[in-house]
């Protein structure tokens, strides 16, 4: 019968109530562990292995260079798998155990912490025997389903020079059969009995008597599979330590249950040895691999291995279980390719607290792509070179790569994981303590010298040269041996085998790119995206439009254009070459072909995510950029003359300034951008504002004394374009672990800073002397005009989303007091979710917070509405062509009504432009236009012409080939007009033509009071009539040019304020001549 997902909710009840029965006759993970020099008692009918031989924990090296690493797992078999067996039932004359509750269901993939067991139920352990219970035979499995390693070297002492890590294995271990016993057992997980010493069924007084470090071993491996998990840290981290206390109890035996029951097949009631060995086996893998590890753990994976026929779903298990390195890639690669569980569907991570990453590829890397293939073979020059010292290691690293790649330093980390290994020596201070410890014959302590500082590849090379060493001293090396061994330490070593050398060149993030491919992916070079998925969206589109698979979407002319882009018959063949069958033959078929429907088009998605998994690996390498911010790389902005953001655009144009651009004088064309957001501020737990990838306090960075750090704050204010401070945070792992009252203390301590952080004034001498040339109707400008808020990866419960949209009310009615604007930045990929910030109802509930200002001071006389509600900014994905129409659908699916139209009209697209489909640029600021409420650019678009070499009249964006005029010809109101040189002077220097006009006013008004109240001036002013005049005529010549060209008066010669000036000049002049002959016909 054909068996799926749906086989979890009965595996989690068997096993559930299993393990409740177990938990109230044993007790909690509390009992003492047994010493390690006591060998365990034997169960009847359960073989024993022999007791362990006592050792004590090893300290790490003292160097500062050697990292205290666990010591490679056992050998392991794999574990037979049987029907789970009825729980033992107490005799009627005995203590009866509780009945168990029946289980819950458990989800896959999301356990929960296991329940302590009540202290009263371990009383009854003495008093319960289970009753006989005949053997179940066990269901086989396939016994390949842990491939061997290659067996490590040991025995031979590790020179500097020949050194070689350790490799576990997971092997098959013989041992005599034992019978089964019909002699009362105590209540346990397994009634069964197997062959052999790794075929022994646990027990919960079996795993009591593992020696202390395979108990360590075991939860360690735990927590590298589960660290992820938010309740298994929880649970973890608990005042008993249930999970970390080196002690094998029902709450850690829980979890190795979930373990089976997530990654095997079949429901697993009995577990062996050997299911330890193959857990701790597959979690030094992912350890070792973790570029796997997302996908080997994610429940999307087992979904869809459940989803694939017999008998291939059962291999695939066997694969994922087993992590086989030559198997489990091509198994991945079907796994991303199916266009029903994408890859690239848009789920970033990006843990690392306080950091901000951007992603694309330089000129640099894409030469780096096709050095690869050079990397392996240049690392033949270490073959056999063993290195106990990364900064050694790294230092011979790029010294071998120097010739083969331009950037070295990029493959590190892949090389480093794969050299990376365990020794173990003797050191100077574990020598110390021999000669203070018990006293040992002379010629021990001189063997054990010959030995120290040696490194070796694993416990049994230093045993085996430990030994020699004692019987070439003619001493007894079983008595000596083990005392001396108990101060051998494990060490991090990194050495070159041939196995390590091997997987190197095997190794997809070392294959080369083929020429054909890097050319197709050629547009997108220096092109940033600040996500990945963006990145790898982009890059399917480029590859789509290069083999030119289904071009029924584009327009027209943009498909006879599409042609010249499309790949020639040769570079066709190129790529046939490189990918091989069957998937050439399939990418053959979409080049030749046309139109397709709705199946030919998910095949196709299919193909061209197939042909990008190829190279996403090599390519990832290189992607991720981690920049660091250098407070002497001041932002350097300059204008050219361009004039002001004259509120004549069609909507918001928002665009964005990272801070790595910084460093360099740049222009920028502020006459066609109406907000930029500095982008690269992040927040820590406790609320407090950071600069990412610094850490240090932002009012540590910017402070108050050095106007020249956020002098870019007043230049953009020169041409009338706001500045926003970008929020951005994507490490939420710390979140999740922290207190619902912890939060809402750090988001109202975030609140106070962001307020503190635009209310600071600026201390520049502008800034200072902006409330003087106001005449005191204008204070000292902060330093910034809003926010904008990017919580990506927000997570998405009930409790986490009500804390923010109290936070989001409470943020929005301060910025709106003071002035402030706010704006919500998101992916395209996290709208439509039914739950999260993100989701329609939420953003709806954000469009109707606040109607009016309170405070209206600032928002009041301006062309368009200052006051505006938050804009929430789109980072859409690539093709626009798609990704914005789909858009659109989305939101009208989604509301109705007046709901709608706010919806759309707050949405504001940002695009990654790559600079060179000029046509779809063009293309997309007309659908912006008329559909949404604005347009934004990612990131800031530097080094364009001023508003002066522009040119006349309308044109299509691929003739001039300029972002701003390309805004100016299809964004703005009045398509292809430009603002005067005289009108971009005047409204740059506009505080200046302001005082001057209030200067002549007064002056114009203190000389009429005087000529109609002082007859001794009068006289003067007569005389010298020629200065009123010449002071009203420039009152009239600068009123005139601010009205024209200040945007912010601008509204003024759209009504009755000209005419109504001209009139009152008209009938000063009349009174004033009138009052002159009166006073001439008085005289005699």
């Amino acid at each position: 019968m054909k068996k799926s997902s749906c086989l979890y909710p009965v595996r989690a009840a068997v096993i559930g109530a299993l393990l409740l029965v177990m938990h109230q006759a044993i007790g909690a993970d509390a009992n003492p562990p047994v010493k390690a020099t006591e060998a365990p008692a034997a169960v009847a009918g359960t073989p024993v292995a022999s007791a362990p031989t006592a050792t004590t924990t090893a300290k790490p090296i003292e160097p500062a260079d050697a990292k205290p690493i666990a010591p490679a797992t056992d050998k392991a078999t794999e574990p037979v798998i049987a029907k789970p067996a009825e729980p033992a039932v107490a005799k009627p004359d005995e203590p009866a155990v509780a009945k168990a509750a029946e289980p819950a269901a458990a989800k896959p993939a999301e356990p929960a912490a296991a329940k302590a067991a009540e202290p009263a139920a371990a009383k009854a352990v003495d008093q319960v025997t289970a009753k006989t219970i005949e053997p179940v035979t066990a269901k086989p499995v396939d016994p390949s389903a842990a491939k061997p390693a290659e067996p490590a070297a040991g025995g031979k002492a590790v020179k500097p020079a020949d050194a070689a890590p350790s490799v576990n294995q997971v092997g098959t271990t013989a041992s005599s059969k034992a019978a089964p016993s019909t002699a009362k057992q105590p209540d346990a997980v397994i009634v069964e009995q197997t062959d052999g010493a790794t075929g022994r069924l646990l027990s919960l007084d079996v795993l009591k008597k593992y020696n202390r470090k395979r108990r360590k071993k075991i939860q360690d491996a735990l927590l590298e599979i589960y660290r992820d998990d938010p309740i298994y840290m929880a649970a973890r981290s608990e005042i008993s330590r249930p999970l970390s206390d080196d002690v094998v109890g029902p709450i850690t035996l829980s979890y190795i249950n979930r373990f089976w029951l997530y990654y095997s097949i079949d429901p697993v009631g009995n577990l062996t040895d050997a299911s330890v060995d193959a857990m701790l086996h597959f979690a030094q893998m992912i350890q070792q691999f973790p570029d796997w590890r997302k996908d080997l753990l994610s429940a999307e994976f087992g979904h869809w291995i459940d989803a694939r026929p017999m008998p291939e779903r059962a291999e695939d298990y066997r694969i994922r279980l087993a992590v086989d390195e030559v198997l489990l890639p091509p198994l991945l690669r079907r796994y991303r390719a199916d266009a029903r569980w994408q890859a690239f569907s848009g789920v970033d991570t990006e843990n690392a607290p306080l950091s901000v990453y951007w992603y694309g590829l330089t000129a640099d890397d894409f030469k780096s792509l096709g050095e690869k293939a050079a990397v392996a073979p240049a690392l033949e020059a270490l073959k056999d070179e063993t290195f106990t010292s990364k900064r050694d290691f790294e230092k011979a690293v790029l010294a071998a790569l120097a010739d083969a790649t331009a950037q070295p330093s990029a493959y590190l980390p892949n090389i480093e994981r794969q050299a990376r290994g365990t020794g173990y020596t003797l050191t100077a201070k574990g020598m110390e303590k021999l000669l203070n410890g018990p006293a040992l014959p002379q010629e021990v302590l001189s063997a054990a010298e010959t030995i120290k500082g040696d490194v070796y590849a694993d416990q049994a090379g230093i045993e085996q040269a430990v030994t020699e060493a004692i019987e070439q001293a003619e001493q007894k090396s079983a008595q000596y041996t083990p005392l001396i061994m108990r101060e051998t330490v494990p060490v991090t070593i990194y050495a070159f085998t041939d196995t390590v050398l091997e997987k190197l060149g095997a190794d997809q993030k070392t294959v080369a790119v083929p020429a054909v491919v890097s050319k197709m992916l050629a547009d997108l070079t220096d092109v940033q995206y600040p996500r990945l998925s963006l990145f790898d969206k982009a890059v399917l589109a480029k590859l789509r439009a290069r083999i030119g698979a289904c071009p029924g979407g584009m327009t027209n002319y943009e498909q006879i254009r599409q042609k010249d882009r499309k790949i020639t018959s040769e570079e066709m063949q190129a790529l046939k070459d490189a990918v091989g069958e069957p998937l050439a033959s399939q990418l053959e078929k979409l080049w030749k072909g046309g139109e397709c429907d709705a199946t030919q088009l998910a095949e196709m998605n299919t193909r061209i995510s197939e042909l990008y998994g190829r190279y996403r690996p090599a390519i990832g390498e290189l992607v991720r950029k981690s920049p660091s911010f250098d407070a002497s790389k001041q932002v350097k902005w300059t204008g050219d003359s361009c004039g002001c953001m004259n509120d004549q655009m069609s909507g918001e144009v928002y665009q964005f300034y990272p801070f790595w651009m910084a460093g360099e004088p740049q222009r920028v064309n502020f006459s066609t951008i109406s907000r930029i957001g500095y982008y690269g501020v992040t927040f820590d737990e406790l609320g407090v504002l950071r600069m990412a990838n610094d850490g240090r306090e932002l009012k540590e960075i910017f402070r108050n004394s050095d106007s020249a750090q956020l002098a870019f704050v007043g230049t953009a204010r020169k041409h009338r374009t706001k500045l926003d401070w970008v929020i951005h945070k994507t490490d939420w792992k710390a979140w999740k672990n922290i207190s619902d009252a912890e939060k809402r203390k750090s988001f109202d301590q975030l609140e106070a800073n962001i307020i503190g952080l635009l209310s600071a004034k600026l201390t520049d001498l502008p800034s200072k002397l902006l409330p003087y040339l106001s005449l005191g109707t204008k204070e000292v400008p902060g330093r910034g005009d809003g926010v904008t808020l990017y919580f990506d990866g927000y997570p998405r419960d009930e409790a986490s989303v009500a804390l923010f949209g109290v936070f989001l009310k409470k943020l929005q009615a301060e910025l709106h007091a003071n002035g402030f604007a706010l704006n919500i930045l998101m992916r395209q990929s996290e709208m439509n979710k039914s739950d999260g910030i993100y989701s329609y109802p939420k953003l709806l509930e954000m469009t109707q917070m606040e109607a009016k200002p309170k405070n209206k001071k600032y928002f009041s006389f301006n062309a368009k509405p200052a006051f505006r509600l938050p804009n929430f900014l789109v980072l859409t994905e690539e093709p626009t062509s798609e990704s914005k129409k789909k858009l659109r659908s989305d939101i009208e699916a989604a509301f109705h009504g007046v709901d709608r139209a706010n919806i759309l009209r707050q949405i504001v697209p940002v695009t990654e432009f790559d600079r060179s489909n000029w046509q779809q640029l063009e293309d997309d600021l007309i659908y912006y236009r008329d559909n949404f409420g604005g347009v934004g650019f990612w990131p800031l678009s530097m080094n364009q012409p001023g508003a002066a070499a522009l040119k006349d009249g309308v044109q299509h964006c691929d003739v001039t080939r300029s972002i701003a005029d390309c805004l100016q010809d299809y964004y703005q109101i009045e398509p292809g007009t430009a603002s005067s040189k005289v009108c971009n002077f005047v409204c740059e220097n506009r505080w200046g033509f302001r005082f001057g006009l209030d200067l002549i006013l007064l002056f114009l008004l203190a000389g009429a009071v005087t000529y109609y109240r002082s007859c001794r001036w009068r006289p003067v002013i007569e005389k010298n009539y020629l200065v009123p005049l010449g002071a009203g005529a420039a009152c009239l010549a600068i009123f005139t040019a601010l009205v024209s060209c200040d945007p912010y008066l601008n509204r003024l010669s759209q009504g009755y304020v000209i005419p109504a000036v001209l009139l009152v000049v008209i009938v000063g002049i009349v009174l004033f001549y009138r009052h002159k002959f009166k006073v001439r016909d008085e005289q005699p």
